[in-house]
């Protein structure tokens, strides 16, 4: 009896040892074995616009742009997680990024998101935004921006965002992702900035305030992001 069960068990092991080689290795066309990773879990850098004295713009009902922006950018955390990414934000509540004894707030704020998303070393950076148009109250909608310079992947990944967004069904005002100056797009590491409405309109600030629209506009941006990861 123990020497029937020490073979079922031998067998077993080798069995286990066996798939795992197989999940290990490739075998290509030619023949040839290589060495290669199972799977490589997609990081990203989410970074909520402004925080702390920077608010950001606000409506002319005093919704203000960083306290919207860091409940979609929570809720789009949740989102990427749950579909098996690794994500790290650069700002996590309410407050801002700068030493409160610096004279330029805005730059050490900068600073430090910049060097999050250098320690991450991320996929992708989606920075979260809101927008605002006094001029023309009149014009709303959802738009990606990328590096003026269009080095690398990140204008190819504002382009897809934006036209996944488009289909979507979301808004019903098609915009194109375009190139901008923002210092957060100035990585080497591909980034997005989705300026996800304009609190200057004014069906478009009753939707920011709700929360089930933030649910729905991150649960839109994860499955864009995971789409061009993929």
């Amino acid at each position: 009896m123990a020497k029937k069960l020490f073979f079922t068990m031998t067998s077993v092991i080798l069995v286990a040892c066996l798939l795992f080689l197989v999940g290990f290795y490739n075998i290509d066309d030619t023949g040839d074995t290589k060495v290669e990773k199972i799977l490589e879990v997609k990081r990203v850098v989410i970074d909520a616009g402004h925080g702390g004295r920077d608010g950001g713009v606000a409506s002319s009902n005093g919704l203000r742009e960083s306290d919207v922006v860091l409940k979609i950018s929570e809720s789009l955390r949740f989102e990427l997680e749950t579909r098996g990414l690794e994500v790290a934000m650069t700002r996590g509540n309410e407050e801002g990024l700068y030493d409160k004894k610096v004279s330029n707030r805005k730059r050490d704020d900068m600073r430090k998101r910049r060097e999050i998303i250098e320690m991450v070393e991320p996929h992708i950076v989606v920075s979260i935004h809101l927008n605002n148009f006094i001029r023309d109250e009149s014009v709303y909608g959802i738009q990606c921006f990328y590096h003026k310079a269009g080095k690398g992947d990140g204008k190819q990944y504002a382009t897809k965002i934006q036209d996944y967004i488009n289909k979507s069904g979301l808004v019903d005002r098609n915009r194109e992702a375009m190139p901008a100056d923002y210092y957060i797009l100035e990585t080497k590491f591909p980034s997005v900035l989705i300026e996800c409405g304009f609190l200057s309109n004014a069906e478009e600030e009753r939707k920011l305030a709700s929360e089930e629209y933030q649910r729905e506009l991150a649960k839109t941006i994860a499955d864009a992001v995971v789409s061009v990861l993929n």
